[in-house]
């Protein structure tokens, strides 16, 4: 069974709210939080990257990550109203 896009858009942005990206360092003992659910499947990675409201929504994560990872979602929020 599929979920339905928005269903799994709705637990993206539930999986956000709870578990947010740490910031790596060397060696690796940060976590990607819940930017790894983008990585299970590329349906899963379709649904998170067409949701400009789950980029826009958790605008203040990517800053301890970087200004590469803030510029890509701020890319990725595209017109949606942020939320600092």
């Amino acid at each position: 069974m599929r979920l339905p896009p928005e269903l799994l858009a709705y637990i993206f942005a539930l999986l956000a709210s709870i578990d947010p990206p740490e910031l790596y360092t060397l060696p690796m003992n940060g976590s990607p939080g819940w930017l790894a659910a983008t990585h299970v499947c590329q349906r899963w990675r379709r649904v998170a990257l067409e949701d400009p409201t789950l980029w826009a929504a958790n605008i203040s994560v990517p800053f301890p990550l970087g200004p590469r990872w803030a510029d890509r979602f701020l890319s990725r929020a595209q017109d949606a109203p942020l939320t600092i």
